[in-house]
């Protein structure tokens, strides 16, 4: 029997299939074949039925990763300015908003830049391969000397000067698989990326863990580089069950594993705990993107308030805009999301695909 699914939003699909097996006309091993082929037919007017818990499960994870490359693209513009007043100024009375003419020079708008494309890269060889840190740096390659996964597929955009370092100097079978605290590597490189992770594994905590911590050794050995991706994952966990984000500290705060964690993440989280929002940096380094990411996300209410919110710290605008965009649309979902934003997203069809292709396999997987 031959299913037409082009043309199924993907809460029909779910239903149709469900019923289709309980009929013995579908087999079960073959619906996440099958969701895999189904196209949306119009990406800019994509929504999903609320009513089906699979249907926001994709909504929520179509949400993180689309909303990991729009916060990404848009603070690459104003991304290196020092203060707040700057960004404001750059964007004029009409705010942080996708650019209609030329941004960063040569760059056209809705240019995303590593943030995005490492983390697709991530996400690929999650699909490809499953968990792979070897697979996961030789694709960090392709993406850094030939352009795979970057915004124009020609050539790599913003690549942090250790991340370079890493994939010319350490070969493939040198990858560490234990924090030894490298110093010079506290950059937020490996928080960037990490987002696949959290979506994959979000039901299994210990495996969110470890397989954070594993995936951001492949560049970056330094325990808060590495932590930092463990609090963003979990908290992307949280999200994509569905937990109120009100009650998202005090659950990690009774997490077995936060007793590991550095001094400093510690601090961080419980000035979140009383809302100090005092002295916060915008240095490229995981500590501070961590805190102006988690900052936006707990003090709005909206997707689009907290990538605002993130970008307007200024500094490394561009990753601080990626890392709250994929929080905070894991925690609100694609719908929340300003159509504009999607339309101007550059390779929007090949994002949505592997967001649906993650959402499959999450789903086989919890």
């Amino acid at each position: 029997m031959v299913l037409n699914t082009t043309r199924l939003k993907i809460g029909s699909f779910l239903t149709v299939s469900r019923l289709l097996c309980m009929l013995g006309i579908l087999d079960t091993s073959n619906i996440y074949s099958l969701y895999q082929q189904l196209t949306i037919e119009s990406t800019l007017n994509y929504s999903i039925t609320m009513s089906d818990p699979s249907c926001e499960l994709c909504n929520k994870i179509l949400g993180a990763v689309v909303g990991h490359a729009c916060g990404d693209y848009l603070g690459m513009p104003v991304e290196f300015k020092s203060k707040p007043e700057q960004v404001v100024d750059f964007f004029g009375e009409l705010g942080i908003r996708p650019l209609t003419v030329l941004a960063r020079g040569h760059k056209t708008a809705g240019f995303y830049t590593d943030d995005t494309a490492m983390m697709l890269c991530l996400a690929q060889s999650l699909i490809d391969k499953g968990f792979d840190t070897r697979d996961q740096f030789e694709k960090y390659k392709s993406w850094a000397f030939n352009g795979y996964m970057s915004a124009d597929n020609k050539q790599s955009y913003g690549i942090g000067q250790n991340t370079l370092r890493k994939l010319l100097r350490q070969g493939v079978d040198n990858i560490p698989t234990k924090i030894e605290n490298n110093n010079k590597e506290g950059g937020n490189g490996a928080l960037m990326r990490c987002l696949p992770i959290g979506i994959v594994y979000f039901q299994e905590i210990d495996q969110v863990v470890e397989k954070s911590v594993l995936s951001a050794l492949v560049t970056h050995n330094n325990d808060i580089a590495v932590w930092s991706t463990v609090v963003f994952n979990t908290f992307v966990s949280y999200s994509l069950k569905g937990l109120n984000k009100d009650a998202f500290l005090d659950r990690f705060f009774a997490e077995h594993f936060y007793r590991d964690l550095p001094e400093d993440i510690k601090t961080l989280l419980q000035k979140l705990q009383v809302r100090n929002e005092q002295d916060i940096s915008n240095t490229g380094y995981s500590l501070n993107t961590l805190e102006i990411a988690l900052v936006s996300f707990f003090s709005t209410d909206q997707l689009d308030d907290a990538i605002k919110m993130a970008i307007g710290f200024a500094g490394d605008t561009d990753t601080q805009g990626a890392v709250t965009g994929g929080l905070a649309g894991a925690y609100y979902g694609y719908n929340s999301i300003p159509n504009n934003w999607v339309e101007s997203l550059q390779n929007r069809e090949m994002i949505i695909n592997i967001a649906q292709n993650l959402c499959a396999i999450s789903s086989k997987k919890n």
